[in-house]
């Protein structure tokens, strides 16, 4: 951790283009999402009354869908890894660029384990992250054979929740591995997150060749208001240096 930090430190001081690309990675993207704003109708209990009168309460505790939108795109998210340290983390430098919008070149740290580190300055989008979190060198630490099963704890101060891992199929160096999480994150704006992850992923190249990433994220804005996002994005690999040189 202390070496990928230094490293990571020294990377973030250097301009993003004065470290040579050790391995260049395409994925071609399709993100869809879908906001939903839902307001649950108020119970009010009725005042006291007198007797000989009546008093009606109408209970409803449905959900109303007042509002939706949806927004998709086409993207691609270039990914150079800079860096290799020596407890098995990478610095990347990583962008977006899609006619919707675009990414800035962002420089990362990803841990071994998949965690992510960048300056909180830096735009890093929702694609970008999914993708680097899959790019860990520990292969995910298990041996991917079918039907292997395994689950991490996720236990921080602002979240709370667990990842699971699955592999549905193997054949080679490629497996087919379902990740599916449930978070709960604390702190000003509150939010609960599911997502599942379905990859092709090559642990000889330790990199995906394939993943869809469906993601729901519910935040209460009001008393009475839940904005729920659902988030699909697919990801797959367009070019890999690696791939070109074996």
């Amino acid at each position: 951790m202390r070496i990928l930090e230094a490293i990571l430190a020294a990377a973030l001081c250097a301009d993003t283009a004065a470290l040579p690309s050790l391995r260049h990675l395409t994925y071609d993207v399709s993100y869809r999402t879908l906001l939903t704003s839902d307001t649950a109708n108020i119970v009010i209990s009725p005042p006291r009354v007198r007797r000989g009168q009546s008093s009606t309460t109408v209970v409803n505790n449905a959900p109303q869908i007042t509002s939706e939108a949806v927004d998709k795109r086409a993207e691609r998210i270039e990914i150079d890894v800079v860096a290799v340290t020596k407890d098995g983390g990478l610095v990347v430098d990583a962008s977006v660029e899609g006619t919707e919008r675009k990414a800035p070149k962002a420089r990362i740290a990803i841990l071994r384990d998949g965690s992510l580190s960048y300056d909180p300055k830096a735009t890093v989008l929702e694609e970008e992250r999914r993708l680097c979190a899959l790019l860990r060198r520990d292969g995910f630490d298990h041996e991917l054979t079918a039907g292997a099963y395994w689950r991490e704890p996720i236990e921080e101060k602002l979240a709370k929740g667990k990842v699971e891992y699955r592999v549905l199929r193997s054949a080679g160096s490629t497996a087919e591995l379902e990740i599916t999480s449930q978070v709960s994150f604390a702190g000003a704006s509150p939010y609960d997150e599911t997502s599942r992850t379905v990859t092709a992923y090559d642990s000889r190249l330790l990199a995906p060749q394939e993943a869809t990433v469906r993601l729901r994220v519910r935040r209460q804005n009001a008393m009475t208001q839940v904005v729920t996002s659902d988030i699909e994005i697919h990801l797959v690999l367009a070019e890999d240096s690696f791939k070109s040189k074996n």
